[in-house]
C-alpha cells in the first residue's frame, strides 16, 4: 500500500524505482508515448526490475482495485493482463515489492475520500525536508502552485528531454554523478528514471524514481478534479519523428 511504501522509504535509505504500465510495455520490447523502444532498454529495465539493490515498486493490480477512480479501474482492467504476466514472468519471489501508487495516490483515489492522503504527503516530504536534493524533471514547462519539494534546503533542477530521453542518457547520467553522494536525487523524467536511480544507487548515491509526485500533490493542494485534465498525458500525440540530441545542451 502507498502509506506503508511512504513509510518504509523515510525509515530505510534505499533507492527507489517504479513499474507502470509503460515500463512493462518498454521491457517488452514495445514504444510507447514518451520513449521509444530499444533492446538495450528492454534489457536493462528487466534486470533492474530482478535487482536487490533497489526497492522497486508495482501498480497494484492484483487486490482489485479497492479504491481506485472508475476510470482507473476501466484502464488497468483492459491493460492488466499484459502487466500482470510480464510482472509474474520475471518477479524475483525473494524480494520485497512496493506501491508505485505513491506518486498518484490523490489521482488514483480523489472521488474516494481515502483519509490517508494527507498522510503519504507528510511522510514523503519529511524525506527531502531539510535535504539538498537534485531534481531531474522533464522539459515540460509544467509549474505548480503547491511544491512538494519545497521544504528541501536547495534545489538543483536538472531538465530532460519531453520526448526519448533516453537517447541522452548518458549526458543525463554524467551530469547527475557531478553531484556528489550527500545530495538526495529525485526523477521525474519517465521510464529513462528508471535507469538512472539504478545508477545513482550503484555509485553509493539515493535516488527516489516519484514521477507524477509534484503534480499529483498540487492538485490535491488545490482540489482539483483529475477528471478534468489528462494527468497521465496518455493521450498526448507525439511528434512523427523527434531528432537524436547531439552533444550540446540543447535539452
Amino acid at each position: 500500500p502507498p502509506l506503508e511504501t511512504a513509510q518504509y522509504l523515510e525509515t530505510h535509505n534505499v533507492s527507489l524505482v517504479r513499474y507502470g504500465d509503460s515500463e512493462v510495455l518498454l521491457a517488452r520490447g514495445q514504444s510507447e508515448t514518451f520513449q521509444y523502444a530499444s533492446p538495450e532498454l528492454a534489457s536493462s529495465l528487466t534486470r533492474i526490475f530482478q535487482s536487490d539493490m533497489v526497492a522497486v515498486a508495482l501498480c497494484d493490480t492484483f487486490s482489485g482495485f479497492p479504491s481506485m477512480r472508475q476510470d482507473q479501474t476501466d484502464w488497468w482492467l483492459d491493460e492488466q493482463g499484459a502487466y500482470r504476466r510480464w510482472v509474474l514472468d520475471h518477479v524475483n519471489f525473494s524480494k520485497q515489492y512496493f506501491s508505485a501508487i505513491i506518486s498518484s495516490s490523490f489521482a488514483r483515489n480523489w472521488n474516494t475520500n481515502c483519509a490517508l492522503l494527507s498522510e503519504i504527503y507528510r511522510t514523503l516530504r519529511r524525506i527531502w525536508e531539510g535535504r539538498d536534493i537534485v531534481l531531474l524533471r522533464g522539459d515540460n514547462n509544467q509549474t505548480y502552485i503547491f511544491d512538494i519539494y519545497d521544504n528541501a534546503r536547495t534545489q538543483t533542477i536538472i531538465l530532460a528531454p519531453r520526448y526519448h530521453a533516453y537517447s541522452v542518457y548518458q549526458k543525463l547520467k554524467d551530469k547527475l554523478l557531478a553531484h556528489g553522494s550527500d545530495k538526495l536525487f529525485i526523477l521525474t523524467a519517465g521510464p529513462v528514471s528508471r535507469l538512472l536511480a539504478y545508477d545513482l544507487a550503484m555509485s553509493g548515491r539515493r535516488a527516489l524514481d516519484l514521477g507524477h509526485l509534484a503534480k499529483d500533490y498540487d492538485y490535491y493542494m488545490r482540489g482539483v478534479n483529475p477528471d478534468n485534465f489528462h494527468f497521465y498525458e496518455r493521450d498526448e500525440t507525439p511528434p512523427a519523428y523527434v531528432e537524436p540530441y547531439p552533444d550540446g545542451d540543447s535539452f
